[in-house]
């Protein structure tokens, strides 16, 4: 999905943390951590994630 928004991981980390803060739920997205979910490693996100994924991606993640 990120991708097809044309992001770079680091800018996916930086609109999730922009989303956040504008939605008043702050978070510490980074490069690394969308690294992570990408290999696998992390297989859910925690749903502040979760919520700043949907706002950026306008899809609902389940």
């Amino acid at each position: 999905m990120r991708i097809g928004l044309r992001m770079s991981q680091d800018d996916l980390a930086k609109a999730l943390r922009r989303v956040g803060v504008e939605s008043g739920e702050p978070n510490e997205a980074s490069k690394r951590l969308v690294q992570r979910w990408e290999s696998g490693i992390s297989r859910s996100p925690r749903p502040v994630y979760i919520r700043a994924l949907e706002r950026v991606t306008g899809v609902p993640i389940e």
